[in-house]
């Protein structure tokens, strides 16, 4: 139960939004430096990128559990959330 509460946990979010953030900042680096293949081989096509962006779906799916946005009142944050799960989906 404690891991599904910090699974599903705001700060995890937080975090995971963090580490996304740096990593497609550093990809930009690279990709500056080496060229797109550079940036698609050690960032963008990389096992541990697909990983956090599959944490980030979860972590986003059970926020939406967890908080009940599926009441009329938190429609819009609903809205949100899927859109950001959608996005995430389509760039793996």
């Amino acid at each position: 139960m404690k891991y599904f509460r910090f699974l599903f946990s705001m700060s995890l979010t937080g975090a995971l939004l963090l580490v996304f953030g740096i990593s497609i900042g550093v990809a930009t680096f690279i990709e500056n430096d080496f060229g797109a293949i550079g940036a698609q081989s050690v960032v963008y096509k990389a096992l541990w990128f697909e990983l956090l962006l599959g944490l980030l779906v979860i972590n986003m799916i059970g926020v939406i559990v967890v908080q009940k946005m599926w009441r009329k009142e938190k429609w819009t944050n609903l809205l949100f959330h899927s859109a950001f799960i959608i996005i995430i989906i389509g760039a793996g």
